[in-house]
């Protein structure tokens, strides 16, 4: 599995503020609007809401995989957002999230989404990694460091 099939760069944001996840998902929309794989941005966002509802998408170590299987979308999508300030995604180590990868998936690939999801927190596990990220300067910087792990696996 490698992510950066569908990481692309226009798609990784770094130190950017919201002052909520509401705030992150309307600039994130704003952003998918025109790309080629939404073809209905009001059932992805309904989809991520609805999913966002169900629970928390935290994870230990500041990191926050929101997601959602959507007829809204008809390949995957990836977005990566480092921010500045972290936030509540509903971690269960109570920290706040600072590394978020939104995931978009049509309803009918929830295998390769299951293995999207699997092979994130892998790779995010790694302390080494997160502070790889933590200290990027550019978006081309983070896929690079993605792109050294693919190989090395």
């Amino acid at each position: 599995m490698n992510i950066l099939e569908y990481l692309k760069e226009d798609c990784v944001f770094l130190d950017r503020a919201f002052d909520s996840k509401e705030a992150l998902f309307g600039f994130l929309f704003e952003k998918l609007a025109d790309c080629p794989s939404v073809i209905d941005i009001e059932e992805l966002q309904r989809d991520l809401y609805e999913r966002e509802a169900k629970g928390g998408t935290g994870l230990e170590n500041g990191i926050a995989l929101p997601h959602a299987r959507s007829n809204g979308v008809n390949d995957i999508i990836i977005c990566f957002f480092r921010l500045g300030v972290g936030l509540d995604f509903g971690c269960p180590d109570g920290r706040p999230a600072k590394l978020v990868f939104f995931i978009a998936v049509p309803k009918e690939k929830i295998d390769t989404y299951l293995e999207i999801v699997g092979h994130i927190m892998r790779i995010l596990k790694r302390e080494s990694v997160r502070e790889k990220i933590m200290a990027a300067s550019t978006a081309e910087e983070v896929l690079r460091i993605f792109q050294d792990l693919e190989v090395k696996a």
